[in-house]
């Protein structure tokens, strides 16, 4: 692994696939990324004529400067998702998660890796726990295992590594959160790749406003990649871009929203309202 590296050959050169991550990081990435348009409302103020909004227009290949943009884009949705209008961003984080630690890939069987990343300066006492989810039908094809841990201080905090079986599963997502007292403190979510072989088909998520919290309520009866709410003037979100764990209840804080009918749209990857 080199000390020192740009990581170009995802978005640039040889167009690796961003499930390619961890094997072209080293110890300290400078740049990586990948091939993007801004936000609609930036593109609504250079764009007058509606005949121009669309990706492949004149105006939008004037306004992106990277050279083959067009392949790259159209590389990306054809390798990973199903052909609609729901791309999200994940290659990022996933670059970030891939070089932090790294992640199992499944064949017959799988070994995870838990762990948990602080920058406390003193030990914390808290509980980990994993949940293996199925993707089709919402219910564990695990039973939750929670671990007791005290997690170091600035630090890593390596927590278990086992073996599972993937041979009459069906395909899942892990689930991690990590309490203190009680009170979820993270949660992350790790999915098979790519998207476009998975179906995100009735969902069941719901998002309700909760004026007394000034927050809003989301649940779901299935995982759910990469919600977004769409972003309005006036409106502060505390998360966006999230994944939906079923059986819990998220709760995000809000400002600028006073009713239900001031809660932005919102969709997911494999949304079947678009």
């Amino acid at each position: 692994m080199e000390a020192f590296t740009n990581v170009i050959t995802v978005w640039h050169g040889s167009m690796l696939p961003y499930q390619n991550f961890p094997e072209v990081g080293g110890r300290f990435v400078s740049e990586f990324g990948m091939e993007a348009f801004p936000h609609r409302a930036t593109i609504e103020q250079f764009i007058e004529d509606e005949d121009e909004m669309y990706p492949q227009s004149l105006t939008m290949d004037f306004h992106n400067k990277a050279r083959d943009h067009e392949r790259r884009l159209g590389t990306y949705i054809l390798e990973n998702f199903r052909i609609k209008s729901d791309f999200q961003v994940v290659g990022v984080s996933r670059a970030h998660e891939e070089w932090t630690s790294g992640h199992a890939k499944p064949a017959e069987s799988t070994r995870y890796e838990l762990w948990a990343v602080t920058s406390h300066l003193k030990p914390i006492r808290a509980t980990l726990s994993l949940r293996c989810i199925s993707i089709r039908t919402g219910a564990d094809v695990q039973p939750e295992v929670s671990h007791e841990v005290v997690l170091v201080p600035n630090g890593t905090t390596e927590v278990a590594s086992e073996e599972m079986s993937l041979k009459e599963a069906d395909a899942f997502v892990l689930t991690a959160t990590l309490s203190i007292d009680g009170r979820v403190i993270s949660r992350d979510m790790d999915w098979p790749q790519p998207y476009k072989y998975l179906s995100f088909r009735d969902r069941g998520v719901e998002v309700k406003y909760l004026p007394a919290e000034n927050a809003l309520s989301i649940t779901a009866r299935k995982p759910v990649k990469g919600l977004v709410f769409e972003e309005a003037d006036g409106v502060w979100l505390q998360d966006n871009g999230i994944d939906i764990v079923p059986g819990y209840e998220h709760i995000i804080a809000v400002r600028g929203i006073h009713s239900s009918s001031d809660i932005p749209r919102w969709t997911y990857i494999g949304d079947d309202r678009l």
